[in-house]
């Protein structure tokens, strides 16, 4: 008994301090404007309670009185309970952060809920009769005939979270994908090993080391991504930048900036929360035209990149029109009480020999700024009225 104890105790401190590093360290960088992360920190607290309550149920079994036979019931009851809730709220998670959604909708919540409300009828069910569990006279902890059923309710909803990242890899970076499915196997594979092994108590160990490996992505995409549209960040897209002319003789890197033209005049006459909506439409349409290989940030300000790689040069002015055309359909959609007018530059990495990358974002620069003079000549310095033509 003594070894059991020290077993549950040095399991339960390592998960708590994953748990706690993770939360506390969320709590700094989480952004209350997304449910992704609402559901992220909730997630915490079945996790948390779950590392708490099994080795208990372990302590407490075969402790004799009744009182400890009421305390046992009772454990068991909320261990049973409250085991699939961390990967109902993981699927939740996935899901608004794929569909870089704000509202999760009802039927979404009542498919969460099915195993879940399933799970908890079996284990209030097992105080009746042996189900999920039973307590012995002795106060003992056994699992019952039919403890697989609440297996199958946990794995349920891993499987439904592999298949539904696995379905909409195109909708994520390849990190974010890696992240997203390797970030559950560890709790996966150490259900398995719980299951086969009676006693042995490392699910909430692997699922806090989940939880922290969310955390962490969190930690990179919040470094790497500018927080008002959500694309790469100039961090992000120099690193990336660099490193395409590390293989610029290996695979042709073409760069297209682009320019809101009077920017200032929407924030002066329109102000500054309308200006951000017009930097977050165009932020949605540069993504909605980029492959997903292509890095698209946002350098500051109202300046835009894309960074490409592409077969043939002659491909770039068929990329850099699908860029024109994606904004200019902004106007026809955004409702904006003015058009949103824009300048491109664009070029590739071989135009000129031995280019460094500050030259070759000075080189695009300067046709961008050629474009956006010849438009400042054709168009009044104001924010154009909605119904101009782009």
């Amino acid at each position: 008994m003594r070894l059991s104890l020290i077993y549950y105790a040095q399991n339960s401190v390592v998960s708590l301090c994953i748990l706690a590093l993770a939360f506390f360290g969320f709590l700094r960088v989480r952004d209350r404007r997304l449910i992704s992360h609402d559901l992220f920190a909730w997630a915490f607290l079945p996790v948390f309670l779950n590392v708490l309550l099994e080795p208990l149920l372990g302590w407490l079994s075969g402790r004799p009185g009744p009182v400890n036979g009421v305390l046992t019931r009772l454990t068991a009851v909320l261990v049973y309970a409250l085991q699939p809730a961390p990967e109902a709220l993981w699927i939740a998670y996935l899901h608004a952060s794929v569909r870089r959604v704000n509202k999760l909708s009802r039927s979404r919540w009542l498919l969460l809920s099915l195993p879940l409300i399933v799970n908890l009828a079996l284990a209030i069910g097992s105080l009746k009769g042996p189900l999920a569990f039973s307590i012995g006279g002795d106060n003992v902890y056994h699992r019952g005939p039919y403890y697989f059923l609440m297996a199958a309710a946990c794995y349920s909803y891993l499987i439904y979270y592999l298949c539904y990242a696995i379905a909409h890899h195109r909708q994520m970076l390849h990190h974010e994908f890696a992240v997203f499915l390797l970030g559950v196997l560890p709790t996966a594979l150490a259900g398995i090993l719980q299951m086969a092994i009676q006693g042995l108590f490392v699910i909430w160990l692997s699922a806090s080391f989940t939880m922290l490996i969310f955390y962490m992505d969190i930690l990179t995409y919040q470094a790497s991504t500018d927080p008002l549209t959500g694309l790469a960040n100039r961090r992000r897209f120099d690193g990336a930048l660099n490193a395409a002319f590390t293989d610029c003789a290996k695979a042709e890197v073409a760069l297209i900036l682009i320019d809101i033209d009077n920017f200032k005049s929407i924030n002066d006459q329109y102000g500054h929360l309308v200006g951000d909506r017009a930097l977050e439409a165009v932020g949605v349409a540069l993504r909605r035209c980029a492959r997903k290989r292509d890095v698209v940030a946002r350098l500051g300000g109202d300046e835009f990149a894309m960074l490409s790689e592409i077969q043939d040069p002659k491909d770039l002015p068929r990329i850099a029109q699908r860029v024109r055309e994606s904004l200019g359909a902004i106007n026809q959609r955004s409702g904006f009480p003015f058009s949103i007018e824009i300048s491109v530059g664009s070029g590739c990495c071989r135009e000129i020999s031995n280019l460094t990358p500050e030259g070759f974002i000075q080189m695009i620069d300067n046709r961008m700024y050629d474009e956006k003079r010849v438009n400042h000549r054709h168009a009044p310095a104001e924010a154009q009225p909605a119904d101009a033509a782009y």
